[in-house]
């Protein structure tokens, strides 16, 4: 089972963030979790006092302004949520990651515009850097079509494996989230650009080649669930040909997904193809809200 016992929700005041508060919300009230939520301030110290008159007036400005947001923190959270309100100042992404670590966080919920760029990301460009280098799972909400169900509802959920270590551990937290919630788990692996091979001697069915080696994925998907789980929770095998981001947004699609699940490469390697083409794409596109893990706590 999952253990969650301290939530983060970032909120720049907008829209997006109000939505994924609610999802923080729900989350925090089903473990029976810790919430903070969090804003940071801009460093408004560095601007020259002088355009508001006398140090003093600019201090005044700044205390005031200050109250403000407090009062807009415990309003957004409302007299049913319990939860403890954090005023960060400075660099935004090292604020919320700073706080992620100091009350040793582990999830973090948080929304976005789900534009084109990743430096279009609704606080700013910072999400960018919360999925990278969070060390614990970060849910990013990006659409406003449709507000969540309260309480929160993830019948299907769909996780996306490539077999390499993160995405191993993004299974380990879907299994656990599957019995949380009892939801169904569609496990897919997409074969990206398959290669015809070499066969001398031999004609090149293209067909057949591809649904053997969907084949092959499938059985290696069941391999990695154990034998008990696949009786005890609705668990179904993909495996398809394609463009990574493409044909998971399109499955989640086409099973109506309320949340997908993926694992991401760490900061040491940004520049991978994977993180890059595919995480950011499916969080932009993708209808549900994404959850990325990186790994586990303590790990780079």
């Amino acid at each position: 089972m999952l253990n969650i016992k301290r939530v983060l929700c970032p909120t720049d005041f907008s829209e997006y963030s109000e939505k994924a508060l609610k999802y923080a919300a729900d989350l925090s009230i089903r473990f029976k979790a810790t919430l903070f939520i969090q804003h940071v301030m801009e460093d408004v110290l560095t601007m020259v006092p002088d355009v508001y008159g006398s140090l003093t007036d600019f201090q005044s400005m700044r205390e005031a302004y200050e109250r403000d947001v407090i009062e807009r923190l415990q309003l957004s959270i409302g007299p049913e949520i319990s939860a403890t309100t954090i005023l960060g100042k400075g660099s935004t992404a090292a604020e919320i990651l700073k706080t992620a670590k100091e009350k040793d966080v582990d999830l973090i919920v948080m929304g976005s515009h789900g534009r084109k760029g990743l430096g279009r990301l609704v606080i700013g460009s910072v999400a960018e850097q919360i999925v990278k280098k969070a060390q614990c799972p970060v849910l990013t909400v990006c659409h406003l079509e449709h507000a969540p169900p309260r309480p929160l509802e993830f019948q299907r959920v769909l996780t996306a494996v490539d077999y390499s270590d993160h995405s191993l551990r993004a299974l380990e937290f879907a299994l656990s989230f599957v019995e949380d919630y009892q939801s169904e788990l569609y496990l897919l692996h997409v074969i990206d650009h398959l290669a015809k091979p070499e066969l001398a001697g031999f004609a090149y069915d293209p067909a057949h080649y591809e649904e053997r080696e969907m084949e092959a994925s499938r059985r290696r998907l069941r391999n990695m669930v154990p034998d008990e789980l696949w009786s005890k929770y609705s668990i179904k095998p993909i495996a398809k040909i394609g463009h990574p981001y493409r044909e998971i947004t399109h499955t989640a699609l086409s099973i109506a997904a309320d949340l997908v699940i993926m694992g991401v490469v760490g900061h040491r390697a940004i520049g991978s193809t994977l993180f890059g083409s595919t995480t950011y794409r499916v969080i932009k596109e993708v209808h549900c809200p994404v959850l990325t893990i990186r790994g586990r706590k303590g790990e780079t």
